[in-house]
């Protein structure tokens, strides 16, 4: 099974399957390391083409195609997806994300050189001392992006964590708001039978056809004294007010008022002139 020629020159330049999804290269697997990455195990690669070689990592979905010895040192592979992505040294590596074996030769195929460095007249041998360096010269670089990931992942899980958060204050308010609501519906309800039995006291109580306009005439120890119903009850919550308000019209008979305050018949006594100044100052 031949590679195909300039996979890798064309991979180093696109950035995965999304460019080309017809393209899918054969390759060789030149190298593959398991690496300790905190919890997690990570698999470096070399993939080439023959004339280059580009190195990278698997994705976690092809992990068990490693451990069944599917994927290993010098397999010929089938690449159905992968992505290109750009450490932050500026190297480029490749993301292996679908592949399917077709052979393995058990030996390398071609003297591949690093497509990175294409543009340097380089020899065959630079592949095995980049094979030599590899774990070292890369280690730092591969676990940038993986650390990267982590930190991705840790963003994730803090704004899922201040969503959840939020949600919990706004159904707490919710919550607040609905008590509020039921509490001011019991206030409003509590003010309507107090008006309701304010106007049955009124029905039962008060006069007919009350107005402000009423003209008054309190007999005040035999002095009468005219004013009208609005004047006298402008100061509400006086004794002026709720005798005259109206709403004892019924009750009060109007011989009775000129008793109110103490006022006799005979005379003005000083208690019944009270009544005139209480009037006037109205």
């Amino acid at each position: 099974m031949s590679l195909t020629i300039n996979a890798v020159q064309s991979m180093y330049f696109m950035t995965g399957s999304a460019d080309h999804p017809s393209f899918c290269p054969t390759l060789q697997l030149l190298h593959i390391k398991e690496i300790k990455h905190g919890a997690e195990n990570k698999f470096k690669i070399i993939l080439s083409d023959g004339d280059h070689f580009l190195s990278g990592m698997l994705s976690n979905q092809l992990h068990p195609k490693v451990h069944s010895g599917e994927l290993a040192k010098f397999a010929i592979i089938r690449v159905t997806e992968f992505e290109v992505t750009t450490l932050p040294s500026g190297q480029k590596i490749i993301i292996l994300i679908g592949a399917d074996k077709v052979s393995n030769p058990a030996n390398r195929l071609g003297n591949p050189v690093d497509i990175a460095q294409s543009g340097i007249n380089l020899q065959p041998s630079d592949l095995e001392l980049f094979l030599r360096n590899y774990d070292d010269i890369n280690d730092n670089n591969i676990r940038s992006t993986f650390d990267a990931g982590a930190e991705m992942d840790e963003l994730e899980r803090a704004a899922k964590r201040l969503k959840s958060t939020v949600d919990d204050h706004q159904s707490s308010l919710s919550v607040e708001m609905q008590k509020l609501d039921d509490e001011e519906k019991r206030i409003r309800d509590r003010l309507n039978v107090i008006d309701e039995k304010k106007r049955e006291s009124a029905d039962a109580n008060g006069g007919v056809d009350v107005k402000d306009d009423d003209l008054i005439e309190i007999n005040a120890g035999g002095k009468i004294i005219a004013a009208k119903r609005g004047v006298l009850t402008q100061r509400k919550g006086t004794r002026l007010e709720a005798l005259f308000s109206g709403r004892w019209e019924k009750n009060a008979a109007r011989q009775q008022w000129q008793n109110v305050f103490g006022c006799q018949s005979k005379g003005v006594p000083s208690n019944c002139r009270l009544v005139e100044c209480a009037v006037n100052l109205v």
